[in-house]
């Protein structure tokens, strides 16, 4: 926050409209902008979810090392299964290397994958 007591968001610099997906824009605070940052926001979240998932299985039954240097397994990964670019992905969960260990220890501290993932998948 800064002094006045605003909060300070990260937004990304350029964006794309609905209509035209291939042109980017410049970030100008539209309603266009605000919500492919809404989107982004959702997608980022959604990757270091989706690692603290992996990485917590995969190390419960022993084939992931504790040293947690393996996100290049997880990248590829969450790229077979369509989530973006394998180098891509390897680099943004290194950069929030620290959200990612937080998921994979709510995982396992809270046992999430076992109260109601499984429903989550069916619906």
């Amino acid at each position: 926050m800064d002094e006045q007591g605003a909060r300070e968001v990260r937004v990304p610099a350029f964006y794309c409209k609905l209509e035209d997906p291939e042109v980017f824009y410049r970030f100008d605070g539209s309603p266009e902008a605000w919500a492919w940052a809404g989107m982004q926001r959702v997608r980022e979240k959604a990757i270091i979810q989706a690692a603290g998932i992996l990485i917590a299985v995969y190390s419960e039954i022993g084939s992931y090392p504790s040293t947690g240097e393996n996100f290049y397994l997880v990248s590829r990964m969450l790229s077979r299964a369509g989530w973006g670019d394998e180098e891509e992905l390897e680099a943004f969960l290194a950069t929030h290397r620290a959200d990612v260990e937080r998921e994979v220890r709510e995982e396992t501290i809270y046992g999430r994958r076992s109260q109601g993932r499984a429903a989550d998948i069916d619906e």
